[in-house]
């Protein structure tokens, strides 16, 4: 694969990052095998539920529910601090310029939205080797990614 597009531009490279070491090496090897491609780094976070309404349970139950963290739950906070940690962590694998995106969800959905709302025309990401307990409870975001995407997908092992 050459790093110029049909139209001469360079290729734009989505990285999934996630903090894991898969995702380290996806990003390392993006800028390795594509060092003059455009690179964007998604990543998508999690939104915490609010265990401190007393309600989520139906107020029912004699014990107090586990506060969250002392302040209510701010989705842009989350949504920055994903957004920092695809630019970290896109830095340190050597990427000086990068388009740091995020978002909350499903995180492969995410993921594959991203790489058509931004056109990009490689999707990176990560691999894991989980046991399989792990997999069927968790589940493989890279192995979501890789039967949903119509983008290309390189997967770094």
């Amino acid at each position: 694969m050459d790093e110029a597009g049909s139209n001469g531009s360079s290729k734009k490279i989505l990285i999934a990052i996630d903090g894991s070491p898969g995702s380290v090496r996806a990003a390392e090897t993006a800028k390795r095998l594509f060092p003059h491609a455009t690179f964007m780094a998604i990543n998508v976070a999690t939104t915490p539920h609010a265990w401190s309404d007393r309600f989520a349970f139906g107020d029912v139950g004699p014990w107090p529910y586990p506060a969250a963290g002392g302040r209510a739950h701010d989705e842009s906070d989350t949504e920055e601090h994903a957004t920092s940690v695809a630019e970290s962590i896109a830095h340190d694998a050597g990427i000086d310029e990068v388009e740091s995106l995020s978002g909350t969800g499903d995180t492969a959905k995410i993921i594959i939205d991203a790489a058509h709302a931004h056109l990009a025309d490689l999707l990176v990401v990560g691999w894991t080797d989980k046991g399989w307990l792990a997999r069927l409870l968790a589940g493989s975001v890279a192995s979501d990614v890789i039967r949903h995407a119509d983008v290309p997908v390189l997967v770094a092992k």
